[in-house]
């Protein structure tokens, strides 16, 4: 509803509430006007005729007055509401008591929901007690206050705020508080860049090297950085407000002034190199002086930059000496050295460049360009068009030159080489030629590659022997109750076969285990001296009937040979592997040589050496060399032929050379590798050349059928129930009462109950909370001349890998068998002589 129809409804009421006061008031006063004459009655109405207009005149002045005041009041309101700034009226307790739209707009929500709301809700946490002092300075001295603070919207959003407070009455007279809000953010921003980017300038002059100071257009110091009071030997403080004349001698000071006075006369920059005394002695500078202009051109002051060049002065006169001895160390220098003009041609190469090249002199590489280079790939280029410096490794390729023809050399296949080419820029124009460094670190990435694969084969050995230990258990189990089933079934029994082929095939499982172990170098079996060239030619003979077709066999061997102490299987093992793998890499025909002879340990090559951290620790080894003149391998296929199952002929391959490996390593031997793609193969065993004469059967003793005097209480430990179950039935039929225990303290406990009536304890190794060593050593403290056989699914060199106090009687090897049992028990309990037992 608009003021004027407000005015018209606020008149028609007054003139209803009139009528009806005259009326009452006409019923009162009719007998008294019957009373009065004519003339009097004339005067009257004339007189209320002359108020009435009085009063009409009156009325109408007001309601001009009352349409000023209104429209006043419009006018204010619009001048409040769209003010560029909030206004809020709060109360002596902080209480929102009118609000602006600019106000509402700035704190984020209506102006309705602010009314009785504290504003203190939109102020940030950590701003409130600049607040509530602002307030409380403003209502106890009633003098205007300002401050500025962080005021949070509801939505979270955060702005800075300007408060401007004037203390006020509101209509009753209570005490009020009127509030002029500001957003400036914007201002607070730039404060704060402007800091930021004068601390930067500050920062930029104080930790410059150069000397930075600002002289007035009086020639006084108004600052100076450290390297300036560095130079001159004294403070800021001794500087800062002093001339040249102040801080320097005097004809050094008058030669600065000089160049001042030129600065500020002309209004152009200067830059000269001088000799100058400081207080440590004779330095030589590069000094810019340049005008300060103000928005007139006049020149206001000096900025003065000296950068110390004593030591490039003192390099340009060392240069000719220089020169000298870099002919010494380019001819010298293990690195090569190259230098190519700006189109890449070669113009000088040093002699550890040229043997890496493969030429003598360099007139039979001069026409090689740079960037023809098949090696120097598109991004080299690319970095080096725009004027950067190349650093990177490669592989160089010999067959790459010799393809592309870029120059003859006899050398071929790969080198690894270190490559920095960096572009000769003179006084940063555009590149004038390159300079190459090229050092050979061929020899730096096979060690890195050995490092990798060591690395490699040590997390594989810990992954085979955790396997092997694995199966092994699972294998006791599998093992154990088939031979417990044989022997009751009856012979000939339906199933028999059956149960004869799971025989079988348990037993080259727990073959297959026994490789892995090998594998690790972890199985020394039992070693004997062994004349080589006897084992040799017995091994080929076996081997005759598996030959290829179109594959010749040529043997250089002498009549005896050298002597080594090694298992004799392991050795059949070896040389079956390397014939087998020799004849598999021919092409439906070729030749393999074998031969057998002695080395010094000073000629065995450390080039496709394994195992790859292998040091020789003997004068002399003997060596079984087996050539092929098949497909042979690249360098990256000579890594991995020892890894277990790996072949690059066809799947389904066991580990043959892997188990090679093994059994060399575990001799302290070792495996050389030569061979190129095409140019067949060719494997070098060595093992430690022994002294010894006679070599041995290489027979192992059989006690299959000790005499063992069963009976009495065995205390069984394992933490796996299953291989407790197994062993339990295995120990019964041998006839002997059994306890059992599912870990180490388990068996403790029980031991320390019942010892005096136990006769043998059989532990696993590995077990949880006691480990069988553990175990060992805490049942020995109990009773000390309790018989132990420690039992494990890891080689027995593995198990006794670390030296310990307490020793068993026996060790037995898991998967074992019934006779395996039976002799362990045989030696533990003393039936056998000890010397048999497999105890180191």
């Amino acid at each position: 509803m608009t003021t004027q129809e407000n005015r018209a409804k606020a008149a028609a009421d007054l003139r209803q509430r009139a009528e009806t006061l005259a009326r009452e008031r006409d019923a009162r006063t009719s007998e008294d006007t019957a009373a009065l004459s004519p003339e009097e009655i004339r005067k009257t109405l004339h007189e209320l005729r002359v108020h009435q207009i009085e009063l009409e005149m009156q009325n109408e002045e007001l309601r001009t007055a009352q349409a000023r005041i209104e429209a006043g009041r419009d006018r204010y309101y619009d001048l409040y509401d769209l003010a560029p700034v909030g206004y809020c009226t709060l109360s002596n307790k902080g209480l929102i008591l009118e609000a602006n739209l600019i106000a509402a707009t700035l704190l984020g929500t209506s102006r309705s929901l602010l009314v009785k709301q504290p504003l203190s809700r939109f102020i940030l946490k950590e701003d409130q007690t600049i607040y509530y002092l602002h307030r409380k300075i403003l209502f106890e001295t009633g003098e205007s206050q300002e401050c500025e603070l962080r005021l949070v919207k509801p939505d979270g959003a955060r702005f800075w705020g300007h408060l401007a407070g004037t203390a006020a009455q509101a209509e009753d007279g209570a005490p009020v508080c009127r509030v002029v809000l500001s957003d400036i953010t914007e201002r607070k921003r730039a404060e704060d860049n402007l800091r930021k980017s004068e601390h930067f300038i500050k920062s930029i002059i104080h930790f410059t090297q150069d000397i930075i100071a600002f002289k007035d257009n009086n020639f006084i110091f108004r600052l100076v950085n450290p390297a300036m009071c560095n130079l001159a030997g004294k403070t800021e403080n001794e500087i800062v407000g002093k001339t040249d004349f102040d801080i320097f001698p005097y004809e050094l000071a008058e030669k600065f002034r000089n160049h001042d006075k030129y600065v500020i006369e002309s209004g152009q920059s200067i830059n000269i190199e001088e000799e100058i005394s400081s207080y440590n002695g004779i330095r030589y500078v590069s000094t810019t002086k340049a005008p300060i202009l103000n928005e007139n051109n006049a020149c206001e002051g000096i900025v003065i930059i000296v950068r110390d060049i004593t030591e490039r002065k003192q390099a340009e006169k060392s240069l000719h000496e220089s020169e000298e001895r870099f002919k010494g160390i380019y001819e010298t220098s293990p690195i090569g050295i190259e230098l190519y003009d700006v189109h890449g041609d070669l113009i000088l190469a040093n002699p550890a460049c040229l043997e890496i090249f493969g030429v003598s002199t360099v007139a039979e590489v001069k026409g090689f360009k740079l960037f023809e280079d098949p090696n120097v790939t598109d991004d080299v280029k690319a970095r080096l068009s725009q004027g950067e410096t190349a650093h990177y490794d490669f592989t160089f390729d010999f067959e790459l030159v010799k393809n592309h023809r870029l120059y003859e050399t006899q050398r071929f296949g790969t080198m690894d080489l270190n490559v920095l080419i960096t572009p000769i820029i003179p006084e940063g124009k555009v590149p004038v030629g390159y300079l190459v460094h090229i050092q050979d670190i061929t020899e730096r990435v096979r060690l890195q590659q050995r490092l990798q694969i060591l690395e490699k084969n040590k997390s594989l050995e810990r992954m085979t022997g955790s396997i092997a230990h694995l199966f092994n258990n699972q294998l006791a189990v599998v093992i154990g109750n088939l031979e417990l089933l044989s022997e009751d079934l009856p012979s000939g029994a339906m199933g028999s076969e059956n149960l004869r082929e799971a025989q079988t095939a348990a037993h080259r499982a727990a073959e297959t285990s026994r490789l892995m172990l090998t594998f690790l170098g972890q199985s020394q079996g039992k070693p004997v001296m062994v004349d080589l060239v006897n084992a040799c030619r017995q091994s080929l003979a076996r081997l005759e009937t598996d030959r290829p077709m179109g594959a010749e066999i040529r043997c250089d061997l002498p009549d005896s040979g050298p002597v080594i102490r090694a298992d004799r299987s392991h050795l059949d093992q070896i040389i079956s592997a390397l014939v087998t793998n020799a004849w598999e890499s021919l092409d439906k025909a070729g030749e393999v040589s074998i031969s057998i002879n002695t080395t010094s340990a000073s000629d065995i090559s450390d080039t496709h050496r394994f195992p790859l951290d292998w040091e020789p620790n003997a004068e002399t080894y003997a060596c079984l060399r087996v050539a092929d003149t098949g497909c042979g391998m690249n360098d990256t296929t000579i890594g991995r032929i020892f890894d277990p199952f790996f072949t690059d002929k066809f799947t389904g391959r066991g580990l043959g050379l892997a188990v090679v490996l093994g059994i060399v390593k575990a001799s302290e031997g070792c495996v050389t590798v030569e061979s190129e793609p095409g140019r067949g193969s060719v494997f070098q065993v060595m093992w430690p050349f022994s002294s010894e004469n006679g070599p041995g059967t290489g027979e192992n003793k059989s006690v299959a059928s000790a005499t063992l005097q069963s009976g009495g209480i065995i205390l069984l430990v394992d933490d796996q129930e299953m291989v407790r179950k197994t062993a339990n039935a295995m120990l019964t039929r041998l006839g002997f009462e059994v306890l059992m225990a599912k870990d180490g303290e388990e068996a403790v406990d029980l031991f320390s109950e019942l010892h005096q009536t136990i006769r043998l304890v059989l532990t696993d190794l590995t077990m949880p909370r006691l480990n069988g060593w553990e175990t060992l050593g805490a049942l020995r403290r109990i009773r000390s001349d309790i018989p132990v056989i420690l039992a494990s699914g890891y080689d027995m060199n593995s198990a006794f890998a670390e030296n310990q106090g307490e020793q068993p009687q026996a060790f037995l090897s898991k998967p074992y068998q019934m006779n395996d049992l039976k002799r362990a028990l045989a030696i533990a309990l003393g039936d056998i002589a000890s010397d048999d037992a497999d105890i180191h």
